[in-house]
C-alpha cells in the first residue's frame, strides 16, 4: 500500500513563495509557523499550523492585509 499524500506540497510552496516576497517563515517543533513580515511592510508576526486546511485562510489574510496575490 502506498503511503498517504496529505497534501502538503501545497502549503509548502505557499510558504517558499512568501519566502521569496521577503517574509521570514520560522518552522517551530510542534509543527507550527510563525511568518515574520518584512521591516518595511510592519504588521504582526502570524501563527498557523502547516496543513492543507490553513491555506485558503493564509491567502485570503495576505490578500486583505498586504495587498499580495498568492500564486501558490
Amino acid at each position: 500500500m502506498a503511503a498517504r499524500n496529505h497534501g502538503n506540497k501545497v502549503i509548502t510552496e505557499l510558504f517558499k513563495e512568501l519566502s521569496r516576497l521577503g517574509f521570514n517563515v520560522i518552522h517551530a517543533k510542534n509543527n507550527t509557523y510563525k511568518i515574520v513580515p518584512p521591516a518595511e511592510l510592519g504588521g504582526r508576526i502570524y501563527s498557523t499550523h502547516g496543513t492543507p486546511k490553513a491555506y485558503k485562510a493564509l491567502k485570503a489574510y495576505y490578500r486583505k492585509t498586504y495587498g499580495i496575490k498568492l500564486e501558490a
